[in-house]
């Protein structure tokens, strides 16, 4: 038979056979039943026809596409009910996406996916609101809350279509909705369903459960056995809805031998209408014999068991096989007395031999078609058009990037596709791939994997493809990052800064309609294309890639606080490792330790993922801000697990590794509340040694009692990235305390690690964090690391974590005394948060924005008083809008930036009442002095609470030089009394004796204790200036700025705490006639030799030293030398 003729009798029949009933029951369910809603559940095992049955409802009431493939029924019922139920297009969850209630809800409230015939002009309006927040990469909770405006003006939206139709959602292959990743978790009540509302899963039921879908029928298709679990969901949330709902169950049966006939009646009479060539009437003969030939009838439906996909396949066979397999040529009786019961295992051998020759089938007919199906089977995600071209045609050494598709060659893969779409084999998948029913994936997977000799050329044969595709994958997700990186790029240098008194109006530009068109598909195709390249990497060696390429791949979005995507990444991995046959021909490493437990690899990695939910599950709760819901959870799964009775399992689960991972995001959710960091930072310490000592010994050696290291064991690379991640949290720790230098340090080794694998969205969070340090410490590399992040990020193309590099900027600026740049680096930052929304990263930038604006009135001299005032207001602004939203908005649990923003408000209001003249306007005065007190003693207090020293010297020292501008020198004295005595005696200058060494003690102690003295030096200047005829005040000026030098120098020889002391003094010298000047320096002297000063430039940092550079910015890899 010609190769076009390939499977030609798998054409799906026309009008669908049999199956009356059920349809009689559908169509009551849509058009005779009242406005409340009505779920249709179509269950039954694979090959039944489920998908079939939804086809023929959508057919049937009109739906285009449906009858262009199956043409005008028989039974038309919008003939007969006219518009008064309207369906959306068919809804498969094979696509992964659909998982996710973002997407699902996005494409059910698409006019176009109901064809235009009912409108969402609210929902579209919303939702490409929330489509913008998703592209520009803000904050999951920020995206929450318009997807959740989106969702509400979607239910009004859909309420209005309800009032004007019935509306039919088809939902297909529904029992993939029974695959959660979490489900260890719920079983043992760790997680509430409503955390569990971002999946689709639990949004259908809840809308079920709260009469949200009226006048409304569900049709929802799924394989019974495997869908058990989420079916029973539904029944139970029927059973409980607020509003009446009913519940049809079709229990689909195999085809009954009457039922058998009429399928190839009906077969047979869709050829004879074709046109009258040889492939037509050939197979029109032959069924025309077959249909008459009673026996034959009853034989084939025996071994079929009535299953419409196996009758196709089984008649293909006797149609084309070069060969008739024994079974079918048994007679009834024969075969009876062969296979006995269906359910034997006879039966099994008897149709393994019968497929046996489809698979034979597939591989011995020359042609296009044959290939294509050979891919096809082995691809269960489907494939394109140009993929097919691309793995069919090219060379081995041909890449997908260089790679020129030829244009008559794609016109004929896709005319042949089109051409296959009546096959009852062929199924259509998300993206507009080509895949086929799963129980050809199963039939063909069993097959194979009946020998071992069958097992291993499927397994070769499936690699060789697989590499293909997912260097297809990867090419274009290079190709489609590259482009987004392109337009933001674009965006960010079309951004227009404003004069500093309106600062605050500086914003992105605004993307045209067809510009954010294009975005969003390219966003679209960037998600699609990172879980294809997933999805084939898992296929390749699941061991590998499920601690690299998918641990990567979750850490960007993760870094981009995106939980729905992260969530979809994370449904991914868990269908696959539900995939048996797909697993059947995976390659994995049978490793001593799992034999010995007699465990599978693959049952070694079911549990790494449940674990690696449980991790997730707790960096997700600090994704949304919600802190102490994160350390209870953390808490409550380690209660969990020393229950767990397996002895296996529980190991598994408090392995040090396993373990380490979730405590590390616990204690930096205990950061972020502020509560006892210390104790976080120990425990810190703690894990990261456990974790470098699994990273130092091979899998022969034992790193701990029962447990082995980790090289050459696939988990190093993830290993590796939790030690980075791990030291990435201390160091954020550290820096939170204070601590600078072991905080560098920390950062340093994070980086370090980073560096043994390849680029990640983590490594410019590192250089981001350790900037940060760095600045705080007077080191102007700072910028250059900040930088190197950005770039990182740019290239990553999220811009939340790119405003969180501008945002740090602005702080660097800021503490290097640059507040123009300051400004610039935190508007940018402002407009990109108030672009998308981001309330956290709009607060931190209008932080820094006050900041800089109070500092440029003191730099800049050119200022007018009109221009000053401006400039306060707007800082003011600034200022009270981080406080709302610190105070207010989802980032209120964040006590130490609350802290921050009460001492830069205080200084602002300090700064400002300093340049007001008291006796002009006293109440304007007494107003600031009391707001700047007032806020600088809030901030104290609760840095006090928190045991934050850091926070509190740095609150209190500058309520002291607000008392100081305020001239109250009970109050000033009393505050410098009460921030002196959060000194510890080593860190001070002494009297004879040596002086301290810097990197023994962190740094803010030298930073506060400068600042205290350069007070102390102005006090006593002014008193000697008051009253020069004695020394004793002189001698006091002199003491108190050698300290405050001193000291600054210990903090750091770069810092600009050292010019701002210097600048304080010339203004005092300059004021000394020749005598007294004469004075300053032999008391400078004296003073100087007194506190061994000279002692501490052995200890100062070199700024030509080349390895405290290389120590700063790259980590320590001087070790082992």
């Amino acid at each position: 038979m010609p190769e076009e003729a390939l499977l030609a009798a798998t054409n799906q029949p026309k009008e669908l056979v049999s199956r009356s009933e059920e349809m009689r029951q559908i169509q009551e369910a849509i058009y005779q039943t009242s406005s409340d809603c009505h779920v249709v559940l179509i269950a039954g095992s694979g090959g039944l026809g489920k998908t079939r049955m939804i086809e023929e409802t959508l057919r049937r009431m009109g739906h285009g596409p449906t009858r262009q493939l199956y043409g005008t029924p028989a039974d038309d019922w919008r003939q007969q009910f006219g518009d008064k139920a309207i369906a959306c297009n068919l809804l498969d969850f094979s696509d992964i996406r659909l998982h996710s209630r973002d997407f699902f809800l996005e494409t059910i409230g698409n006019s176009m996916t109901w064809n235009g015939a009912v409108a969402f002009s609210r929902h579209e309006m919303a939702r490409a609101r929330q489509r913008r927040l998703v592209d520009a990469g803000a904050a999951y909770s920020l995206v929450q809350k318009a997807t959740e405006a989106a969702e509400i003006d979607f239910r009004r939206d859909y309420h209005k279509a309800a009032g004007q139709y019935r509306l039919v959602l088809p939902l297909d292959t529904t029992e993939q909705l029974s695959i959660i990743s979490s489900g260890w978790l719920l079983a043992r009540n760790l997680l509430q369903p409503k955390e569990m509302a971002f999946s689709t899963q639990q949004w259908l039921v809840d809308q079920i459960e709260n009469g949200r879908f009226p006048n409304t029928t569900l049709l929802i298709a799924g394989r019974e056995e495997e869908g058990e679990r989420y079916f029973s969901m539904l029944n139970e949330a029927i059973e409980k809805a607020s509003k009446p709902c009913k519940l049809t169950l079709l229990n689909l049966k195999p085809f009954s031998e009457p039922e058998t006939r009429s399928f190839f009646v009906s077969l047979r009479d869709d050829w004879q209408k074709r046109p009258q060539e040889n492939l037509a009437q050939d197979v029109a003969d032959t069924l025309d014999v077959l249909i008459e030939d009673e026996e034959q009838l009853r034989l084939l439906h025996l071994y079929s068991g009535g299953q419409p996909i196996r009758l196709s396949l089984y008649t293909d066979i006797l149609i084309e096989g070069r060969t008739i397999p024994e079974p079918l040529q048994d007679s009834l009786r024969q075969a009876v007395e062969r296979v006995g019961g269906d359910d034997s295992a006879e039966m099994l051998v008897a149709r393994q031999e019968i497929e046996g020759e489809f698979v034979r089938l597939l591989f011995s007919q020359p042609g296009l078609r044959s290939q294509i199906l050979q891919a096809l089977v082995r691809a269960t995600r489907g494939l394109k058009a140009a993929q097919l071209h691309f793995v069919l045609d090219s060379k081995p050494d041909d890449t997908p990037a260089t790679w020129q598709p030829n244009e008559a060659r794609l016109a004929e893969i896709e005319a042949e596709l089109a051409a296959m779409q009546s096959m009852s084999l062929i199924k259509q998948k998300s993206g507009g791939r080509i895949g086929l029913q799963d129980e050809v994936y199963r039939i063909y997977a069993e097959h194979m994997n009946s020998t071992e000799a069958n097992r291993l050329a499927e397994m070769a044969a499936r690699k060789q493809l697989y590499l293909r595709l997912r260097d297809w994958a990867n090419s274009n997700r290079q190709r489609v990052q590259a482009a987004r990186t392109a337009y933001i790029r674009h965006d960010l240098s079309r951004i227009r800064r404003e004069r500093p008194s309106t600062i605050l109006n500086t914003h992105m530009p605004k993307p045209t309609a067809e510009e954010e068109l294009r975005r969003n598909q390219l966003l679209s195709d960037l998600q699609d294309l990172d879980l294809e390249y997933l999805h084939y990497n898992l296929l390749l060696n699941p061991d590998t890639h499920f601690n690299d390429t998918y641990y990567s791949l979750a850490n960007k979005q993760n870094q981009a606080l995106n939980v729905a995507s992260g969530a979809v990444v994370q449904s991914e991995v868990w269908r696959l490792l539900q995939d048996k046959f797909a697993f059947a021909f995976v390659e994995m490493e049978l490793r001593t330790s799992v034999s010995v437990r007699g465990e599978t690899p693959a049952m070694v990695l079911n549990r790494a993922a449940q674990q690696d939910d449980a991790a997730t599950w707790i960096l997700r709760f600090w994704m949304l801000k919600q802190y102490q819901r994160a350390v209870e959870f953390a808490d409550a799964v380690d209660r969990a697990v020393s229950q767990l009775t397996n002895e296996y399992e529980r190991h598994s689960w408090q392995h040090t590794f396993a373990r380490s991972q979730r405590h590390c995001w616990r204690e930096f959710a205990k950061i972020y509340l502020g509560e006892g960091i210390p104790d976080s930072v120990m425990r810190l310490q703690t894990i990261v040694a456990d974790l470098i000592q699994l990273a130092e010994v091979d899998i022969h050696t034992e790193a701990f009692p029962g447990e082995k290291g980790f090289i050459g064991h696939p988990a190093y690379p993830r290993l590796i990235f939790t030690i980075a991640n791990c030291y990435t949290v201390l160091g954020y720790g550290l820096t939170i305390l204070g601590d600078y230098q072991d905080g560098v340090t920390a950062y340093g080794v994070a980086l370090k690690y980073l560096r043994q694998l390849p680029p990640t969205d983590q490594q410019a969070t590192t250089l981001n964090y350790l900037s940060r340090a760095l600045v705080e410490m007077g080191k102007k590399r700072a910028i250059r690391v900040c930088n190197e992040g950005l770039q990182l990020r740019m290239n990553a193309g999220e811009l939340l974590p790119i405003a969180g590099s501008y945002i740090t900027l602005g702080q660097i600026m800021n503490e290097l005394h640059k507040p123009r740049e300051a400004i610039g680096y935190s508007a940018t930052a402002f407009a990109i948060a108030a672009e998308i929304g981001d309330s956290r990263a709009t607060g931190l930038s209008m932080l820094h924005i006050a900041e800089g604006l109070r500092r440029l009135v003191h730099v800049d001299q050119s200022l007018t008083n009109t221009d000053v005032d401006e400039i306060y207001r707007t800082a003011e602004h600034a200022i009270g809008q981080a406080q709302e939203i610190f105070m207010a908005s989802n980032a209120r649990f964040e006590a130490i930036r609350m802290i921050e923003i009460n001492i830069e408000t205080g200084c602002l209001y300090r700064d400002w009442m300093a340049r007001t003249v008291e006796t002009a306007v006293p109440d304007i005065w007494n107003r600031r002095l009391g707001r700047a007190t007032y806020f600088l003693q809030t901030a104290a207090k609760r840095a006090r609470q928190l045991g934050l020293i850091r926070l509190e010297q740095d609150a209190l020292v500058n309520l002291a030089w607000t008392y100081y501008f305020a001239h109250d020198r009970d109050a000033l004295e009393q505050t410098m009394v009460a921030a002196d005595a959060l000194f510890p005696v080593d860190v001070r200058l002494r009297p004879e004796q040596a002086p301290p060494k810097a990197y023994d003690y962190p740094h803010f102690y030298f930073q506060q204790m400068s600042k205290m003295c350069s007070l102390n030096g102005r006090l006593a200047f002014e008193q000697y200036l008051a009253d020069p005829t004695t020394d004793k005040h002189l001698n006091e000026a002199v003491e108190a700025y050698v300290l405050a030098l001193g000291y600054a120098q210990l903090f750091s020889p770069r810092s600009s705490a050292i010019t701002a002391v210097y600048d304080a003094l010339y203004s005092y010298l300059k004021q000394l006639n020749v005598t007294q000047l004469t004075n300053f320096y032999r008391y400078e002297q004296q003073q100087r030799s007194r506190y061994r000063l000279d002692e501490i430039k052995a200890q100062l940092e070199n700024l030509g030293d080349l390895q405290d550079f290389l120590l700063d910015c790259f980590g320590d890899y001087y070790e082992g030398i």
